[in-house]
């Protein structure tokens, strides 16, 4: 990756922050915090499938219980 450095200003104040001086833009250097934002939402994006699976199963689980309290209801009479 070619790093550009003429064309970007340091903010006073944020040595993580500067300005692209053709687009205005804020930029942030920082990528260890990049990397640690993407682990912590890649983390955060497997709990919610986990829970997500979790509740599937319980509701499959509770069909299953369903279908076999029939099961025994036609048996027993």
């Amino acid at each position: 990756m070619v790093k550009v450095q003429k064309n970007l200003i340091n903010i006073d104040g944020e040595s993580a922050l500067v300005r692209d001086k053709n687009s205005k833009a804020v930029l942030n250097k920082d990528n260890e915090g990049l990397k640690a934002y993407k682990l912590q939402q890649s983390r955060i994006d497997k709990f919610v499938k986990y829970e997500t699976d979790i509740n599937t199963l319980r509701t499959e689980i509770t069909e299953l219980k369903d279908l076999i309290q029939g099961l025994v209801n036609k048996i027993n009479k």
